[in-house]
């Protein structure tokens, strides 16, 4: 590909090897959120499939904490599907007034 034209297949490959990090699958982050949150909108809802879904991550509940009641997320996955799952989670977050 030339300058004017698409992404060659060769830069195409760099590009998602970029986008993946260090290992396709190998990037995880761990988050607390609120008890409540998990428990209703993101378990009861269905909302963390569908974010797992959407973003091509795998999420995984963990442990629980207190006060405040709260819960271990890990998200394991590409940078890029990590950070969408993130959106997404602060997305919900912010629509339903936990974030300010």
């Amino acid at each position: 590909a030339g300058l004017g034209g698409g992404l060659g297949s060769g830069e195409a490959r760099l590009l998602r090897t970029l986008l993946a990090g260090p290992q396709p699958d190998g990037a995880q982050l761990q988050l607390a959120l609120p008890s409540a949150l998990v428990a209703g909108p993101l378990l009861a809802e269905g909302r963390l499939r569908a974010i797992a879904e959407r973003s091509g991550s795998r999420l995984e509940l963990g442990a629980e904490y207190s006060p405040p009641p709260t819960q271990l997320l890990t998200i394991t996955g590409s940078m890029l599907g990590n950070s969408m799952a993130i959106l997404y989670i602060q997305e919900l977050m912010q629509q339903l007034g936990v974030l300010t």
